[in-house]
């Protein structure tokens, strides 16, 4: 049974993580898009998530980094097809990237590597 708790401080670690790579300028061009995996993996890590609890995750991630786009983009450009495309695609980028990093990370510690 996953547990809500891991899986909501997991997306809130992650999400965190996007938050502050995306903010410093020049350096968001590259840490912004590696940003879900590395929040992911630290959340995987952290909270040591089963299978299961990082597509969790992934999908919360996801909501979290698409729905608030929709509704940002949407205030700003008028073109409607956009807007429904760039949060697709940022839901599953990070959502995705995360889910993944997650799974790994979380994988081993059920695998007996010992945690730092």
């Amino acid at each position: 049974m996953p547990s809500p708790l891991r899986i909501l401080l997991g997306t809130l670690v992650a999400l965190v993580v996007i938050i502050v790579a995306v903010l410093p300028p020049i350096l968001h061009f590259v840490t912004g898009p590696i940003a879900p995996a590395i929040g992911g993996f630290l959340a995987g890590r952290q909270f040591k998530l089963s299978d299961r609890e990082a597509a969790i995750m992934g999908v919360l991630l996801a909501l979290a980094a698409g729905v608030p786009l929709y509704i940002f983009l949407g205030r700003l450009i008028d073109s409607d097809s956009f807007v429904i495309v760039a949060a697709i695609v940022a839901s599953l980028w990070s959502g995705g990237l995360a889910t993944v990093a997650a799974w790994f990370a979380g994988g081993e510690e059920a695998a007996g590597e010992p945690s730092q």
